[in-house]
């Protein structure tokens, strides 16, 4: 059974006298041509099966082209009807592919049948938000990713469009295709999937009307100043969507800042995407011939289908010819990376794979191609073919399309049936190679002019225009007899057409019959010569429209670099343009090459006659080896610059940056970094130190002198404060906030607040920058940390916030952490923090600053909900889908914290055996960590301290006894300090009530302190907490009754606010104070039980069920430690200091 549609009904009825057959519209056989209508292709169908936007190209001109017509007029009885062949041998493949796309579709229609709104006691309501979208998530979170493989010829193409039938019964649906051209090198980035979305946005015009204009307005919404980066990629997006004017982070953006840029461009990518699968629903991706992807293109495809936040309908077909990928090439590595991913990133990946035909399905094509229907009169023929072709399916056709052009297979008019000799064509054909002989074959005997043109739109890649081929054509050396006027290409153009080496496949849009074709055209002596492809180069850049070249500049460029060995400041000066333009669309690699190959450019006496564009190329190609992790290429590139002479700093500066970066994120020595940097700003003649040792005193003077500085400050200043522009003041400040994290990492915290100031000083004298925000709000934190000062603290947050909306979203992410998790965090209620947090990780991905986008993620979603005691299961789904997203970024820091409370969080929540205390599982392993820095040892220190105070509360207090501080150390000013700090002042407290050991209350007491002064500083998240510890003191002051009436109000107050954690905490510890003091076991069971399900209710199955355990044996939790004699009671008042 054969998987087809029927024939266009035109082309049926051309040939009434013929018994019916086997038609098919779509191209597709086994594999071939990735036709929508051709004839040499065992795809093909008539030339008016076309797509239908190429139907609606035909009815406006006012009919079928005269070279469609013509062939309409072939179609004949004597001729092979190479139309009706379609999918042969390949229904197991089909099958498989359709089901993907069928499963993909049914989770579709499965979230469209759940409604958003339901009905409660007759009114409608919104159904469950979390829920739903959880729901939505698991339904539609799986994206298709096909691999189709096989040699060249055998149907890869065609079989992928199979799908266009199934698009085309749903309301929305799109498949969009991109090719890559195998003329081009693999420097030019992005081609293939800039032709698909060039695609959706010709199909978005011409739909036009309020879909064009809605689609326009949400990209702008959504990517804002970073449209300007896709539309040089995609220029069919001008139109739709309106190029914005630069903004004033724009301008405040350091030339050659890398950092960020890839992670920005992925999520412009992934939101673009996500836009248009919500338009188009579903969205078919086909990205043809993939074994010549760049690896830009590849890791874009990879961010697409790992897109965990695009819960629309996509997939995305790539086809690959198998024999030319190994395990090792960029593809071949890249598969094996997405079958890994698959799971972890909800995508289905499928692999299909083709080979060539069975004689069995070559005799049914012939069959099919004569209108025959009897197998035993053909087998022989078709064993025959199965020779010469190896069963390749394009092989095949070209073949039997040259038996019939030189008279081997002919029709006999008398007898009304083909005929043949097996001996004639056996030893006719002895010597066919290959199917790319065969098609030169047929060039050469065509006209001289006919096969230069055509080897000269070879070079212009996979699809190409008339106008551009008669440019081309009319400005390429000729014979003075050539005729080169339009009228002539365009003859040209419709013998090549008529001959199906190349196709119409739009409004004077070409595009070849097949990839062979295309190289039998490359394979030609002309267009071997690399002067022939630098011919068409020279005339692409002398007549090409500058907006014209621009989006050309690549192929343009690619053409020009094919003369070896020449070298020129106007070429090297293309590369460098180029490169700059791979640069700004983040495909770092092509970059880096673009840049290579203009250095190789460059004359010998460089730095003499051409020292300005020399140093532009070496310091972007050390920019881009350094983004790319080639880090000796890079220090290469910066050797050679500084070997040359003494350059003025601002020539080299950023090359100087690249050393420093060098040194910061590579070499990991940031002591050596923090030398450099200071040694830098030395010449740059700004001072940032009196002296190494008096760095303590200098830093606490300048947070005094500064924060007296800006109380002064009206209020209306920093709305007039100006923006810093200069570069060299830009420069300055970058280098300034790299010493301030360099001094961080290695905890020289008195130098960290020296930089903050300096810089906050810088701006209040020169201007906003991008970093004056996150500076004013790190000075706010600071004096909150050193000087307790809460108002000032507040005061510089909102300043800072104010500030950075001022100069725009660039380290937006970074000042909003810093301002509410080191600031606001303590002076205002902190579940006002998360929402603004939230919005910050979505600012983060935006603009790629993803190390902080993620650390406030993990404020937002997991830390602060477990810090305000939500229900554990729902920050556990959390944690499932924010897993994703952290392998995705790849930030070291955040994923190291994200996985400890990952795992902490998992063993509150399940029954535990063995130590429950120990931080240690699926997901946590320590013996994974190798590099213990202060990020690992401040949150593990934090998760084992959690465990502790509900599984173990005895081993927490012996460790807080000692004087335990590791939190605060390793964060100083971080939110959760406030939990961990009274988690070990309850512990100690519990202790200390048992065994009535001094040490354990002079430790509880100076806790109960340190947080009383938070909470008289203005602190308003430790009032319960300050209840709480209270009720503790008076049980240990032996004042019962106000014990308690404090033990009373803190229950309802963590109850009503919805600390789970702490309901649960406070009830178990009031039961204690009854069982064991007050001896009243009744009141002391229902406070246990209360605890019991306050526990289940946070989440916490696995502590609920060790109380449950213990409140059976009608005991409190044992205290090990032996109890001292009885100790003389220190006196404590209440409210004390």
């Amino acid at each position: 059974m054969k998987v087809s549609t029927p024939n266009n009904s035109k082309a049926a009825a051309s040939e009434p006298s013929q018994p019916p057959v086997n038609n098919y519209r779509e191209t597709s056989f086994a594999g071939g041509l990735h036709q929508k209508s051709s004839k040499i292709s065992f795809s093909m169908a008539p030339r008016d099966c076309r797509k239908s936007s190429e139907l609606k190209l035909v009815r406006k001109s006012g009919g079928l082209s005269k070279a469609a017509q013509l062939r309409l007029s072939e179609l004949t009885i004597n001729k092979l009807k190479i139309q009706n062949l379609g999918l042969v041998g390949r229904e197991q493949e089909a099958a498989a592919l359709k089901n993907c796309y069928r499963s993909m579709m049914n989770r579709l229609n499965m979230i469209e049948e759940e409604p958003e709104y339901i009905q409660e006691g007759g009114n409608t309501a919104p159904r469950n938000r979390k829920s739903y979208a959880a729901r939505k998530s698991k339904i539609q979170g799986q994206k298709e990713l096909v691999f189709i493989s096989g040699p060249s010829g055998v149907g890869k193409s065609s079989l992928a469009m199979v799908l266009k039938d199934e698009v085309a019964t749903t309301d929305s649906g799109l498949l969009v295709e991109g090719k890559i051209d195998l003329n081009i090198s693999m420097d030019q980035p992005y081609s293939s999937i800039a032709k698909a979305f060039g695609q959706i946005f010709r199909e978005i015009k011409s739909r036009g009307g309020e879909m064009e204009t809605q689609i326009g307005r949400d990209i702008c919404e959504v990517l804002g100043g970073d449209v300007g980066s896709l539309i040089r990629l995609i220029p069919e997006m001008e139109g739709v969507v309106l190029t914005p004017r630069k903004s004033i982070a724009s301008k405040l953006s350091l030339k050659g800042d890398i950092d960020n840029m890839q992670d920005r461009w992925t999520y412009s990518f992934r939101a673009l995407t996500r836009i248009l699968t919500s338009y188009f629903a579903p969205l078919i991706i086909l990205l043809d011939d993939l074994q010549w992807v760049d690896i830009a293109s590849l890791d874009l495809i990879i961010d697409l289908i790992s897109d965990v936040q695009n819960l629309n309908p996509l997939m995305i077909i790539g086809c690959y010819r198998s024999n030319e990928v190994s395990e090792d090439s960029i593809l071949g590595k890249g598969i094996r990376s997405l079958q890994e991913m698959s799971s972890g990133f909800k995508f289905n990946f499928t692999e299909i794979e083709l080979d060539c035909c069975k004689v069995e399905d070559i005799n049914e094509m012939i069959l099919a191609m004569m209108s025959m229907d009897n197998p035993e009169k053909t087998i022989e023929l078709a064993e025959l073919c199965m020779k010469r072709t190896m069963g390749n399916p394009h092989f095949f056709i070209e073949f039997m399309s040259m038996l019939e052009r030189e008279n081997l297979v002919t029709y006999n008019l008398g007898l009304l049936k083909w005929t043949w000799n097996l001996n004639e064509i056996e030893n006719a054909t002895v010597s066919s190679a290959n199917v790319v002989e065969l098609v030169q074959v047929r060039i050469r005997k065509m006209a001289e002019d006919a096969q230069l043109l055509l080897q000269q739109a070879a070079c212009l890649g996979p699809d190409f225009t008339s106008p551009t081929l008669t440019i081309v054509w009319q400005n390429t050396p000729h014979d003075s007899s050539t005729d080169t006027s339009d009228e002539m290409v365009t003859t040209m153009l419709m013998t090549l057409e008529n001959e199906m080496l190349i196709e119409l496949c739009g409004l004077n849009n070409y595009r070849w019959a097949h990839d062979k074709v295309q190289e039998a055209a490359l394979a030609l002596e002309e267009a071997q010569r690399t002067s022939f492809q630098f011919e068409i180069g020279r005339a692409l850049l002398m007549a090409l429209p500058e907006k014209q070249l621009e989006d050309e500049l690549f192929s343009v460029v690619d053409l020009l670099n094919r003369s070896s060995g020449k070298r020129s400041l106007d070429y090297a000066a293309l590369n460098l343009r180029a490169a700059n333009k791979a640069r700004n669309l983040s495909a770092f690699e092509s970059a880096a090459k673009y840049s290579a190959k203009g250095i190789a450019m460059l004359p010998s006496d460089k730095w003499t006659v051409g020292s300005e564009m020399s140093l532009e190329l070496y310091t972007l190609g050390a920019q881009m080896e350094l983004a790319l992790g080639r880090y000796e290429e890079a220090n290469e590139y910066c050797k050679e610059v500084f070997s040359q002479r003494d350059w003025p700093l601002t020539d080299v500066l950023p090359l100087r940056m690249v050393k420093a970066r060098l040194m910061f994120s590579v070499e990991l020595k940031f002591n050596s970094a923090i030398d450099y940097c200071q040694d830098l700003l030395k010449d740059m003649g700004y001072k940032l130190l009196w002296s190494r040792t008096t760095v303590p005193i200098q830093a606490v003077s300048s947070l005094v002198r500064t924060i007296q500085t800006l109380k002064k400050k009206p209020t209306d200043f920093y709305e007039n404060i100006g923006i810093m522009t200069d570069p060299n003041d830009l420069a300055i400040a970058s280098i300034i906030s790299r010493i301030f994290y360099s001094a961080y990492f290695v905890e020289k915290l008195f130098l960290s607040v020296l930089c903050t100031c300096k810089l906050v000083e810088f701006t209040l004298k020169n201007g906003m920058s991008e970093f004056s925000g996150c500076h004013f709000a790190s000075v706010g934190g600071f004096s909150l940390i050193l000087l307790q000062d809460y108002e000032t603290s507040r005061n510089l947050c909102q300043v800072a916030l104010a500030m950075q909306r001022m100069v725009g979203k660039t380290r937006a992410t970074e000042t909003e952490h810093i301002a509410y998790a080191y600031g606001l965090t303590w002076t205002t209620p902190i579940h006002q923090c998360i929402h603004p947090l939230e919005d910050a990780y979505i600012t983060g991905m935006k603009t790629g600053e993803t190390l902080f986008a993620m650390w406030n993620l993990l404020s937002s979603n997991i830390q602060l909900p477990f810090d305000l005691g939500k229900p554990l299961d729902r920050i556990l789904e959390t944690c499932a889908q924010a897993y994703a997203q952290m392998r995705d970024v790849s930030e070291a820091g955040p994923a190291l914290v994200f996985s400890v409370y990952w795992q902490m969080i998992t063993k509150l929540a399940t029954p535990q055996e063995g130590d429950p205390t120990k931080l240690e599982g699926t997901i946590f392993k320590p013996e994974d960590h190798s590099l213990r820095n202060n990020i690992y040892e401040g949150c593990v220190h934090l998760a084992t301290g959690e465990l502790m105070v509900f599984y173990d509360i005895e081993k927490l207090a012996q460790r807080a006894v000692k004087g335990d501080t590791v939190y605060e150390k390793c964060f100083p000013g971080f939110y959760s300090i406030m939990l961990e700090t009274f988690h070990r002042g309850v512990a100690l407290y519990a202790v200390a009530q048992k065994n009535k050991k001094r040490k354990y209350k002079r430790a509880a007491r100076k806790i109960r302190k340190k947080i009383t002064q938070w909470q008289k500083a203005g602190n308003p998240n430790v009032s319960h907490f300050v209840t709480f510890l209270n009720a503790e003191e008076f049980a240990l002051s032996k004042k019962y009754d106000e014990a308690e009436d404090s033990y009373s109000k803190a229950i309802v107050t963590v109850a009503r606010c919805g600390y789970l954690n702490h309901a649960a905490l406070f009830n178990e510890r009031y039961a204690d104070f009854l069982m064991i003091v007050r001896n009243d076991e009744g009141e002391a069971m229902y406070r246990w039980r209360e605890a019991v399900r306050y526990y289940r209710d946070w989440g916490a199955h696995g502590k609920a069920k060790q109380l449950e355990d213990q409140t059976e044996q009608h005991k409190p939790l044992e205290i090990t430690e032996s109890c001292e004699p009885h100790e003389v009671t220190e006196s404590c008042e209440i409210g004390a200091n």
